[in-house]
């Protein structure tokens, strides 16, 4: 464990180097591609809820047209926020309930990236996790690299792997149980070659990964 533990932190190091040398009009071009195959992919359109990270300014796919198409087509809209518990903080997914909400009612978290407020109308904020919320169809995720294995190399804090682990346990027993799918959006310069990426048995493998080349698997 200590030795992927320091393969990963060396790994995001070298990617942050590599990150910070993508143009803004690279970046501009990339997330409007990728933004196109979003919306054509199958998950997608079938998707009723979605879960989906607001974008910080550099580093990653932006998200900002993603999120208004979500809210433009009447699905529900989720996106993250970070809860303090104790020394610790945990990520749940609070909903957006319109274009207006999403322009307004953001503010600075942890590392600048927007957060929706805890209230909306007076009231506490609906989140994905309570039982009478429309069930998350589709999470769309950010990283600092991927590959075509479907794994995944995030920030190192944890937030995505175990908000899905407790969030796909918390999903009421059914003859047919809820599927949550599960995409990576990435920039080229995310996608590396296969077993690059060190994973252990608590790393979420995605379901599929979208660069602005399409739909790599």
């Amino acid at each position: 464990m200590t030795t992927v533990k320091a393969a990963k932190a060396a790994l995001r190091k070298s990617m942050r180097l590599r990150l910070a040398n993508i143009t803004a009009e690279s970046l501009t071009s990339q997330s409007a591609a990728v933004t196109r195959h979003v919306l054509s992919h199958p998950a997608f359109q079938k998707s009723n809820a979605v879960a989906c990270y607001l974008s910080m300014p550099k580093g990653e796919i932006q998200t900002d047209e993603i999120v208004n198409a979500v809210l433009a087509e009447g699905k529900t809209l989720y996106v993250p926020r970070l809860k303090t518990l104790a020394e610790s903080s945990v990520m749940e997914f609070l909903r957006i309930h319109s274009k207006e909400d999403l322009e307004s009612n953001l503010v600075p978290g942890v590392w600048g990236i927007r957060e929706p407020s805890v209230e909306y109308d007076s009231t506490p904020r609906e989140s994905a996790s309570s039982p009478s919320s429309p069930p998350i169809d589709l999470i769309l995720m950010p990283g600092m690299a991927f590959d075509r294995t479907l794994s995944r190399l995030g920030h190192g804090k944890g937030y995505y792997d175990r908000f899905i682990s407790t969030y796909r346990s918390s999903l009421p027993e059914t003859s047919e149980k809820h599927e949550v799918f599960l995409c990576g959006l990435g920039l080229d310069e995310q996608v590396l070659e296969d077993g690059t990426i060190p994973m252990t048995e608590t790393d979420v493998r995605l379901n599929s990964l979208i660069t602005s080349q399409g739909v790599q698997v």
